[in-house]
């Protein structure tokens, strides 16, 4: 057993039974003498209710998540292009799948025994429009162990941040790719260094065996020899200095970038979140309104149904007085 196996375990269990088999799994490391591992294990941090219903969206539904980062991709395609009719047509879509897909993680949870409120309801919705915002998001996403929801302000995606339970694949590779290239990068400058170092005593030595004669004669040219070298050097340092600066600038710029890219989506998806809760409102009033029209007027026939009768009750009362008062006459004559 390793971290993956026991993590795959662990966060595909029903939230209620998580810290128990968390325990189970730690101590069952323990008992097979990998120490390490059983630490690893119950420092895993059990998932908020959203996470965790997003997590059983990845393990049992997984093509939804797959849809979603594939809208998402065609979404970053159709920004970049600086396509407007195909933004408003994918935000549309956009929009309809994240409901959707909401629906079906808190239906899948209601199966496996835990029911999402609103505000878990909410902020699972929130994670998987973050994860059409950004690719690593999807992955996070897809990972199955995140431990809170994402957010597009932002999420740490370096080792897996504090989002999910320990890092995915792509990123310990990523990691990994990283260090290698900082330790190589180490040993070609302590290299290069050395080769400097030997080159410049060979070269000294070389003056020494030279002979005073020929000193004398290459003292001029050595002088501006020098002066051109350090020349040289300061204009490298100055063009060095103002391509880090300019790297700097850029970074920042990419950065305030993606940041306004990732706020404008999100402002984006809630405008048309409004809008169209605008428009069911809207529908729902004019269907009430319609419903409303319809009662009135089955209340104005009622109550011109009500004034029939009451007329007709009045006639029929006034020919049965009638009756028995012809009745009446009737029985005196006889008599």
């Amino acid at each position: 057993m390793d971290i993956e196996t026991a993590g795959a375990e662990l966060y595909s269990v029903p939230l209620g039974e998580f810290t128990a088999r968390r325990t189970d799994l730690s101590r069952e490391a323990k008992a097979s003498g990998d120490k390490e591992l059983s630490t690893a294990i119950a420092g895993l941090r059990k998932p908020t209710t959203s996470a965790w219903v997003v997590n059983m969206l990845a393990r049992h539904r997984a093509e939804r998540v797959e849809e979603l980062a594939a809208l998402g991709e065609e979404l970053r395609d159709a920004q970049d292009a600086l396509d407007a009719p195909r933004l408003r047509e994918l935000g549309k879509q956009r929009s309809a799948l994240v409901r959707e897909v909401t629906r079906e993680a808190v239906a899948v949870a209601a199966e496996l025994g835990t029911e999402a409120s609103a505000a878990v309801s909410d902020e699972v919705a929130q994670t998987l429009q973050t994860a059409m915002i950004d690719a690593d998001a999807a992955a996070l996403v897809s990972s199955g162990t995140l431990v809170k929801p994402l957010t597009a302000a932002g999420w740490g995606i370096e080792e897996g941040g504090d989002v999910i339970a320990f890092p995915t694949a792509k990123q310990r590779a990523g990691r990994r790719a990283a260090d290698a290239l900082a330790k190589s990068g180490g040993s070609a400058g302590s290299k290069t260094a050395s080769g400097d170092a030997a080159r410049g005593d060979a070269a000294h030595g070389g003056k020494e065996g030279s002979g005073a004669g020929s000193a004398s004669g290459r003292a001029g040219s050595s002088s501006k020899a020098r002066a051109d070298a350090a020349r040289s050097s300061a204009q490298e340092r100055k063009r060095e200095a103002e391509r880090k600066q300019a790297e700097r600038h850029l970074a920042k710029a990419e950065e305030a970038l993606a940041e306004a890219r990732a706020e404008a989506e999100e402002l984006r998806a809630s405008a048309e979140a409004v809008a169209e809760r605008r428009a069911s409102l809207r529908e729902e009033v004019q269907e009430l309104t319609r419903q409303l029209r319809e009662a009135e007027g089955e209340l104005a026939d009622a109550e011109g149904e009500a004034r029939g009768i009451r007329r007709s009750r009045d006639e029929v009362k006034r020919a049965v007085t009638a009756a028995e008062r012809a009745v009446a006459r009737a029985r005196r004559r006889l008599d």
